[in-house]
């Protein structure tokens, strides 16, 4: 099974570099927020997602040579937000619990930050709003 990356566009405009901010996570949604100059970028969750981890970019040496090989730079290094497709973490998931989850069809979330990277297992898409700060 070959892991596949597709850029995810759910919005024009979307930072290509962007800070980490924050992480909420209660029973009723999940936000992660991240800041780009004059831009907070909001991936909002509406339920709880099924599964996330929180990676620092530089720790994850072995993906960007493998993106590298497989893409090219350009490919990773100018986009924050994918999808992977028939992911390590898609196979982990169902194993760790037992299968109950499978018939929902769960999808793997990258969202790329310069410092931290989110990955987030959901059987929904979230919204994505970007707001604008006047500093």
């Amino acid at each position: 099974m070959t892991q596949e990356w597709k850029r995810w566009i759910p919005l024009e405009n979307i930072p290509t570099s962007m800070y980490f901010v924050s992480i909420t996570e209660d029973s009723n949604c999940f936000k992660i927020k991240y800041n780009s100059e004059n831009k907070m970028v909001t991936i909002h969750f509406k339920d709880s997602v099924l599964s996330y981890r929180s990676t620092d970019e530089g720790k994850l040496i072995k993906t960007w040579s493998q993106l590298n090989e497989k893409y090219g730079p350009e490919f990773y290094a100018q986009w924050s937000m994918f999808k992977q497709l028939n992911s390590d973490y898609l196979v982990w998931f169902p194993e760790q619990s037992c299968g109950i989850y499978e018939h929902y069809n769960p999808e793997h979330y990258i969202f790329k930050g310069n410092d931290i990277i989110i990955d987030v297992l959901s059987t929904y898409s979230p919204e994505i709003t970007m707001t604008y700060s006047t500093k």
